[in-house]
């Protein structure tokens, strides 16, 4: 909606001269030979609005003085030469004559010092972004309780749940709303939602090991990719309505992590996962519930039945259930929350 009027504001100040901005790109994926990484990416075409489409590309990197423009060209893929042991965070934006789009996700990429070293792939599989779950009847209509949007980015708009659900509600005054009144314990917070950054939070980690690593959307994928040479592959599902699927199938060892994966919902609402190491010493973590300014958070999250060859790893201190479960034979690794929801 905000684009078609901000389409419309152009046409009747620019007339037939006005060019909208492209879309931002899609499709990611960067893949790795030898000390060079390649960076893909499709062009989002604009069926409404053909004149938007993209003429030329720039790649922007992250550093701690913001993003920096690394490569600027007209093809939808790009080469680089990354220096060791340095991570590199990296989007692209689509430009014509109307300006720039808004980025695209940001994916990753590390290349280890140690020519020898594994290298290791995140496919990110959160793209979802939505507003809150509703219902309606004659009576009674407004937002679930305990369910929340998944934001685009960083919202401010969120002030806090419904609480007055009755159509016949009256207006009072500004602190009795009637029908659609709502609590207002976040107003004038930040809440946290899909950011499109999340292999960052993957990459920190698998670096520690001293691996190199690359990333990639999943919608890169076809049945004909070979994932088959990475040492392990994690896939974010984050808050994905349904399980993930990867479109190519591989040998590589799997780790699976989001909000829908188990086939138990509402597994969980005290936000603690028990852990057991190697030594029979048992260890907590937790995970947001609510929404917050700092991360992502998992209001309902989900438990496995452990199929064949499956273990726990990992439970719910409330209910039990298993919030973690690894095959031994296959060498996948399931978690029913969004591993990036995890407080540090």
């Amino acid at each position: 909606a905000a684009r078609a009027v901000y389409k419309g504001i152009g046409r009747w100040l620019e007339g037939k001269a006005f060019t909208p901005t492209p879309l931002a790109p899609k499709d990611l994926s960067i893949t790795r030979s030898a000390d060079e990484i390649e960076i893909k990416w499709t062009s989002t075409h604009d069926y409404l609005e053909p004149s938007a489409d993209a003429t030329e590309y720039l790649i922007e990197a992250k550093s701690n003085n913001g993003w920096t423009e690394i490569w600027h060209g007209k093809k939808t893929t790009a080469k680089l030469h990354l220096d060791k042991d340095r991570l590199y965070q990296l989007r692209v934006i689509a430009i014509n004559k109307g300006g720039r789009s808004f980025p695209s996700e940001t994916l990753c990429a590390f290349l280890a010092s140690d020519d020898n070293a594994p290298t290791e792939l995140i496919i990110n599989a959160f793209n979802t972004t939505r507003g809150p779950k509703w219902f309606s009847d004659s009576s009674y209509a407004g937002i679930v309780p305990g369910t929340y949007s998944i934001p685009e980015g960083i919202d401010y708009s969120y002030i806090g749940e419904m609480n007055d659900f009755c159509r016949k509600s009256e207006w009072k005054s500004d602190e009795i709303c009637g029908w659609g009144n709502s609590y207002r314990d976040y107003a004038g917070e930040a809440f946290v939602g899909n950011t499109h950054d999340y292999p960052a939070l993957y990459a920190e980690q698998i670096i520690t090991k001293g691996h190199s690593l690359v990333s990639m959307n999943i919608t890169a994928l076809t049945p004909e990719s070979n994932l088959d040479d990475y040492n392990h592959i994690y896939i974010i599902g984050g808050k994905e309505e349904k399980p993930v699927r990867l479109p190519a199938a591989t040998t590589a060892p799997l780790t699976i992590s989001g909000c829908n994966e188990g086939q138990i919902h509402n597994a969980c609402h005290s936000g603690t996962i028990i852990t057991t190491d190697s030594n029979g010493q048992r260890h907590k973590l937790h995970f947001a519930t609510k929404p917050n300014n700092k991360q992502l958070h998992a209001e309902n999250v989900s438990a496995f039945i452990p199929a064949k060859n499956e273990v726990v790893v990992a439970r719910y201190k409330d209910t039990g259930l298993p919030a973690c479960v690894t095959d031994t034979v296959l060498h996948i690794t399931r978690w029913g929350i969004p591993l990036e929801t995890i407080i540090k």
